[in-house]
């Protein structure tokens, strides 16, 4: 790693790690791979080093820092990816998202507006909530394991499509668990 302080080049994150750039990944080999190079360049071991050489070990162990933040997060692990092979990925996807996933939103939406209206029913609306909790978790693992294949595939403009879908599940399925706890 310390080869890589005299680089001006900034690798991208797989590279910053000795990683495969792909979305499936062993987290305890990310770990392992970010803190064994983090060591490389933490900045105390730069303490008598010049002021150019403690300004750069700080750069890469901050640089290193990211990496492993977005790499051990799946959601941004994928955008990440997707991204880095010319493809943004929208934060707030619109128009790009179908018609059938939009309506399977809508309908969702309805289905806990509804359940929210009517907490008062008891158990009823638990085992509701719980239907849906598990609905939606199925489709977010439907479309996680689709987003893995298409990353595999290099079909990046799938799989931007793919995470955006996955980004509104996700942020749904948040919803979804907060009125859980607040029925049971």
């Amino acid at each position: 790693m310390r080869s890589a302080l005299n680089t001006h080049r900034t690798p991208n994150y797989f590279e910053l790690l000795g990683l495969k750039p792909q979305f499936l990944l062993d987290e305890q080999d990310l770990q392992a791979r970010w803190k064994e190079r983090a060591a490389q360049v933490h900045p105390d071991r730069f303490a008598s080093g010049t002021a150019a050489e403690k300004r750069i070990a700080m750069q890469w162990s901050a640089e290193l820092n990211e990496a492993y933040r977005v790499l051990r997060d799946p959601v941004a692990r994928a955008k990440y990816l997707i991204e880095i092979n010319g493809y943004p990925v929208e934060e707030k996807p619109g128009q790009q998202l179908d018609l059938e996933f939009l309506e399977q939103q809508m309908s969702w939406r309805e289905t806990l507006e509804a359940l929210r209206d009517n907490q008062d029913t008891g158990g009823n609306s638990m085992q509701q909530l719980q239907a849906l909790a598990a609905e939606v978790q199925q489709a977010q693992q439907q479309c996680v394991s689709k987003l893995a294949q298409l990353i595999e595939a290099q079909c990046w403009p799938q799989a931007a499509k793919a995470l955006q879908q996955w980004m509104f599940i996700e942020k749904f399925n948040q919803e979804v668990l907060r009125a859980t706890a607040t029925v049971a």
